[in-house]
């Protein structure tokens, strides 16, 4: 009886150290992930018209959504975090509260909606390049939206359209479709 109970403690112990080593390996590559979303957030073009910069943000969350599913959603989740508390992790190297709930901050919050339908459509005809081409465009569709009803509160609604969609159009919506087409049959499993 003493050695069954001895090897039950045992086994306990084991469960939690992999459990333990798991998660410690997962919130690194979470961490990680992070501060490769913050890279693509600093590879950007600022548009002199615009508040709202073209980066390469979109191709990098809605992939990695796509290829890690609710992994790049924690990791989102934590590079929001770090940009928050005063990690220079948004695009232009800015960080804080103010980014969030500035002209651009709608655009963060929608890349988060967006990641989550990303992330769990992702084996949904995962074989199909128009059905991934399908989902980019609908992760970018949800991103505008979050983006422009945010960017509505600091330009006359007229201008919304001509300010926080028509330049990022043909970038987003046919060039990164490419770049995400180009990527996901790179690493189609």
């Amino acid at each position: 009886m003493q050695d069954l109970k001895v090897k039950l403690i045992n086994l306990v112990y084991e469960i939690n150290r992999v459990t333990s080593e798991s998660w410690i390996k997962l919130f690194g590559f979470c961490l990680a992930l992070s501060w490769i979303y913050a890279a693509s957030s600093q590879c950007c073009i600022p548009l002199p018209f615009n508040p709202v910069p073209f980066t390469l943000q979109s191709i990098a969350f809605l992939f990695c959504a796509w290829l890690f599913g609710k992994m790049a959603v924690y990791a989102y989740i934590i590079y929001l975090l770090q940009g928050l508390v005063g990690a220079p992790f948004f695009a232009h190297f800015g960080s804080g509260p103010a980014h969030l709930l500035g002209p651009t901050g709608g655009y963060l919050i929608g890349f988060l909606v967006a990641m989550i339908f990303m992330a769990t459509t992702r084996n949904f005809m995962r074989k199909s390049n128009f059905m991934l081409l399908c989902k980019y465009w609908t992760g970018s569709l949800i991103v505008f939206a979050f983006g422009l009803l945010r960017l509505a509160c600091f330009v006359p609604v007229q201008k919304i359209l001509m300010i926080g969609f028509y330049p990022f159009f043909v970038g987003d919506f046919v060039i990164k479709a490419i770049i995400m087409l180009l990527l996901a049959t790179r690493f189609k499993k």
